[in-house]
Parts: C-alpha cells; structure tokens; sequence
C-alpha cells in the first residue's frame, strides 16, 4: 500500500506559517509524505486565516479554487482560524470541504490519521532557512475593541522558557542566522506563567546562547515598550532594533 501524501496551503500571519511547519512534522512523522503540489495528495489541507475582510475572502477564494480541481478520492480540510470562528456557517455553506478543523479538533484530525498528537516537535526544520519563526506563546490577554485574536485563539499561553531555549539553541546550532520571535503580543510573555520571568528575561537568555545570529522581535503591544525593553535592544548587538 503506497503511502499517504499531503498537501498544505498557508494563508496568512507567520504564525499560521509556524502551525503549518509543526503540522507538516506531525505528519510526517506519521508516515504521510509531503507534495508540493495539490494535485499529488490524498489529503488537501488549507491553514486559513479570518483576521481582516480581504484574508476571508482570499481564503474562500483558495478552499473553491482547490475544490473545484478535487478528484476524486482526495480530501479537502480546512483548519485554523476561520474554521474556528466560522465553523458552522462553513460546514453549512461548503460542502465541498471534507474536514472541518478547529483549533480544538486538531488532535483528533491527528489520531485519525494514524498520527501522534504529543510528539516532540523540538527538532524539525523550518523552510525558511537562513532564517527561522520561534513562537514563543499563544492567545493574547488583550481585550483591543477592533481585533478577534482572544475569542479565536484563546487566552495567553506562554511557552516554557526552557523550551523556547531548547528551540533556539537547535536552530541556531543549524545555522540559522536570524531567530524571530512570534506571539500575538510578546510583550506580554510570561504573564501567565508566574514566575515573575518575562520578554526581557527571555532574550537576555537567547542572547547568551552561543553561536553569531540575530534576533528579532514581531508583534509588541505599543504599551508595553517600556525603558528597560529599548535600552536591552540597543546594548546587546545579537538583538536588532526592528
């Protein structure tokens, strides 16, 4: 029996892009094979993205185009952020779609295909070598009037520091020359954890890790810029103003 092969299409944020690259390790390591093409897989999977008018309508755009060219046998799955918000509106108006994945059915979209759902995934390598997305947390504590974020991806979850330094100190011993921090808000890392360990603790750690890369910093609430961050990022040369 040949070998079970997917495809997966990234629509929006890096951290869209992040999810897909631990999706694709999940997979593989469970024995299905990557295509680069839709054409070539059995399972035809679209990360999605909701955050703004045009993503959902690029989306719906995507999910049609790939249903229009399915053949029979194939699977289309839609995951990610729209299917969690939009769930049953989607399920209702496309039929074309085989699978429905929320954030919450993830694991059993796994399990269903023979997949481990608690795997490592320390170890794998991102595409996008020189440079490689570290997220560091999910959800946000924000409650800002005009953005969706907290109701789709959930309350604040930081990752824990030491498997952030493990993550970075495998990519950099790689190669990789530029690590990006991604988070929907890292300023607010650690907030959750109770430690009394932050951002500024977190980088002061990667920084100390051996080896010439860069840092880098996307998504900081404005608010919480403070003294102490700006003037961390101005003396240490490994983290850039950006």
């Amino acid at each position: 029996m040949s070998a079970r092969r997917f495809y997966i299409e990234t629509l929006g944020c890096p951290k869209n892009q992040v999810d897909s690259e631990v999706l694709k390790h999940k997979l593989s390591e469970g024995g299905l094979l990557e295509t680069h093409t839709p054409e070539e897989a059995d399972y035809i999977i679209v990360n999605t993205c909701t955050f703004i008018r045009e993503a959902k309508e690029e989306t719906i755009d995507v999910v049609l185009s790939l249903a229009n060219q399915k053949r029979q046998g194939q699977k289309l799955v839609m995951l990610g952020c729209m299917v969690q918000r939009y769930g049953d509106i989607l399920k209702r108006e496309l039929p074309e779609v085989d699978h429905f994945v929320g954030f919450h059915d993830l694991d059993e979209f796994l399990k269903s295909l023979d997949c481990k759902v608690n795997g490592s995934t320390q170890e794998f390598l991102p595409e996008t070598y020189p440079y490689a997305y570290l997220k560091i947390a999910e959800g946000c504590q924000r409650q800002c009037t005009f953005c969706v974020i907290p109701s789709i991806r959930g309350p604040l979850r930081s990752l824990p520091p030491e498997d952030v330094l493990k993550r970075a100190e495998f990519l950099v011993s790689k190669g990789y020359k530029e690590i990006i921090l991604i988070a929907q808000d890292i300023t607010s890392y650690g907030n959750d954890l109770g430690k009394g360990y932050g951002l500024k603790d977190l980088l002061k750690d990667l920084a100390g890790i051996d080896g010439q890369f860069w840092i880098k910093l996307l998504y900081l609430y404005p608010g919480s810029v403070d003294e102490a961050l700006l003037e961390l990022i101005a003396e240490n040369k490994k983290i850039c103003p950006y």
